[in-house]
This record gives C-alpha cells, structure tokens and sequence, in this order.
C-alpha cells in the first residue's frame, strides 16, 4: 500500500515538474518571439527613417532654388520620426536590457542627427555613423533574444 502511495505521488510530481518546465519553456519562446518581432520594428523603423530624410536631402540639394521642400516628403519624415519613437518604447517595454537599451539610444542619435541638419557634411559622415549604430543595435538584440 504505502508503495503504491509513493509511486502515485512520484508521478503527480513528475508531472507538475514536466509542466512547470513546459510553461517556463513556453514563456521563453513567446519572449523571444516578442523581443525579435519588436527589434525587427525598431530596425525597419530606423531604416524608413533614414531613407526619407536622404530622399528629403536629395530633394534639397536637386533643386536649391526651392526653400520650401515637397510638404509631403517632410511628412514622410516626420512620420517616419513617429513610428521609429513608437518602435523604441515597444522595444522598451519589452526589455530592461542596458547593452540593448544603450545601443538603441546610441542609434537614434545618429540617426536623427542626420534630419537635424540638411548640410552634405552632416549627411555624409553622419551616415557611416547611423548604419554603424543600427549594426551595433542588430548584434546587441540578437544577442539578447538568444539569452532571452
């Protein structure tokens, strides 16, 4: 009698332990999931934003005679602003990460110092600057969705 007991209670605890690690394993996946679906919405989001300031600098230097660039490429730019603001709180939320956050910090400052000034200075060697920080920003989420 008292084996069976401690036979049925073996089993009941081998299969809250196979559960618990079960829902442990699951809450990793959705976590990764989640951490890959937000850093790859900051990535686009810093890749958008860089293209429609370029094309707003293009459109600038092309035709200097005209002060008053397309109202519709400073709207792409600003949207663009917008949703790269909306991708980095996302991302934010999901992770307290300092290597991730600092990274991030680094990348929109080069890369909204790219629209502050419209000068070919400014663009051309803020550029390496801004493609090196979203490098920096890709090694230091994928690093941090592996230890997720």
């Amino acid at each position: 009698m008292l084996a069976s007991l401690i036979a049925v209670f073996g089993t009941l605890a081998g299969s809250l332990g196979t559960i618990h690690l079960q829902q442990r394993a699951a809450r990793r996946a959705t976590r990764r999931h989640d951490l890959q679906t937000a850093g790859g919405q900051l990535l686009t989001a810093l890749t958008a934003y860089r293209a429609a300031v370029y094309a707003l600098w293009t459109t600038n230097t092309t035709n200097p005679d005209t002060n008053n660039p397309p109202t519709e490429q400073i709207t792409t730019v600003r949207t663009a602003r917008a949703a790269l603001t909306a991708a980095r709180d996302t991302l934010f939320l999901l992770t307290a990460d300092a290597t991730v956050r600092g990274a991030v910090h680094a990348a929109l400052d080069a890369t909204f110092a790219l629209g502050d000034d419209q000068e070919q200075e400014q663009i051309t060697t803020g550029r390496p600057a801004a493609l090196d920080a979203h490098h920096t920003v890709l090694d230091a989420l994928a690093s941090a969705i592996e230890t997720a």
